[in-house]
Formats: structure tokens, sequence, C-alpha cells
């Protein structure tokens, strides 16, 4: 992108922390035959919107006005939906982890694994990457779990793609950046994208701390698992 871009971080959530560089594993995610979600064509005339991805702080009273379209929103984050079928083998599979006697009592698998089965199908990601790519957003890296693709774009491409404009919000004496409105997104992709996952950022203090240990490549479920669910249970927070 052009040296004159300002970049701002932008959308860091759980992920980016515990996986603060690509590795080679986490290039791509390969093997996973699941259900199908995406199965209309992409139509973005067929808008639906992204519930829950608005701070309640994004009022008018804190409004700042848009930042410039060029502004570089780094490692936004799409958090993904597997299919119920996949969900179900999931829960199954991480009560198996602590039960004893289980013939997955403690089988501790790799997120490449973790993607082959529980993750969503090879062509929906690709889908949902063009769509990306279609918009001119960078793919940083699409996790090998399947769940969370990472890119990066400029706040017009945002507002292009997501049909939300990105603000400059003041609150309790501190500037952030956030989205205006809830994200939409054409129809056919809302059975396959959950939203936009983040964490608070703050230059002091990081949203979660994740030692270079466990974020090796085994790929320790019952340490995840928790942080997938508090991924999806955090709505989205403003960025410094």
């Amino acid at each position: 992108m052009p040296s004159h871009f300002r970049t701002v971080s932008f959308a860091i959530g759980v992920f980016v922390f515990c996986f603060p560089f690509a590795s080679a594993e986490a290039q791509s995610v390969t093997g996973s035959h699941a259900r199908q979600l995406v199965t209309q064509n992409i139509d973005e005339g067929k808008l639906v919107e992204l519930h829950g991805n608005t701070r309640p702080e994004a009022k008018a009273e804190h409004d700042g006005g848009a930042v410039d379209d060029d502004t570089v929103l780094e490692h936004m984050l799409l958090q993904l939906r597997r299919p119920t079928e996949k969900e179900e083998d999931l829960q199954e599979f991480l009560r198996d982890l602590q039960t004893v006697g289980s013939r997955n009592y403690h089988r501790w698998i790799s997120a490449r694994e973790f993607g082959e089965r529980f993750g969503p199908s090879d062509r929906d990601l690709d889908k949902l990457t063009d769509w990306l790519e279609r918009h001119h957003f960078q793919i940083n890296v699409v996790y090998p779990s399947g769940m969370v693709i990472d890119f990066t774009g400029t706040a017009g491409q945002v507002r292009k793609a997501f049909h939300t404009e990105i603000h400059h919000f003041h609150v309790q004496g501190q500037k952030h950046i956030a989205n205006t409105s809830n994200p939409q997104i054409p129809g056919a992709l809302s059975s396959l994208v959950v939203g936009m996952c983040r964490c608070t950022i703050s230059r002091r203090t990081p949203c979660i701390k994740c030692t270079r240990r466990a974020i090796n490549s085994r790929f320790q479920i019952p340490w995840a698992a928790p942080i997938l669910r508090w991924c999806r249970q955090t709505s989205p927070i403003f960025t410094i």
C-alpha cells in the first residue's frame, strides 16, 4: 500500500495476540469437507446486517467525524460459523477430552487437524476470501482452525464492502476509531460469517497474553475453546 497511508491498528482480536505472526502452518487451511453454507450466488444488492457489531459508545455526542478513506485498517478479523453438525461434533469432542476413559481423553490435536475436522468447508472459505479480494482487501491469514480470517484494507474499502463508516470517537478523554453502524454483507455469506471479533486495545496492556509455548504446533483444545467462546461473546470495542 502507498507509504503515505496513515496506518491504524484496527480490530485486533484474541487471535492476533495469540498468533502475532502468521506461521507457515497458519498460511492455509486444507482438507475440510464440511457441508457448504454458502449455497447461493453472492448478490451485492441483497444485504444482511451483522448484528452486535457496533459499540454502544459510538454515539453522536462522541463522534469526531469520519476518518480519511485512505486510513489503513490492519488485521481486521472475520469470525466464521461452522455447520451445526460440526458444532455438535466439536462439543462432543471437547467433552471427551476431559472424560477419563474416553478414547479421546487428553488426545490433543493440531490446529490443522482441528480445522479439517471442525472447520467450515474449504469451498466456503474460498468464496469468502475471493469476495474480500474482489473488494481489494489483503488477506493476511486464514487460521488453521478455519474459523477466523485476518485481513487488511482501508476505511474506504470497509465503507464500500461492509456499508459502514469508520469514525473518530472521543470517550472519557481518549481517542478511538470505530464503525458507526453494524456492518452489512451479502445475504449469501451470512450463514458463514458471524461478525468482526475484537477486544480492547491498550498500548500498555494487551487484552490477553499468550506464551510462546501456547502458540506452538500443538493446539491445546481445552485452552483454545474458552477463548473461542469468549471471542463469540465479546462485542466490538474501539481501537486506539
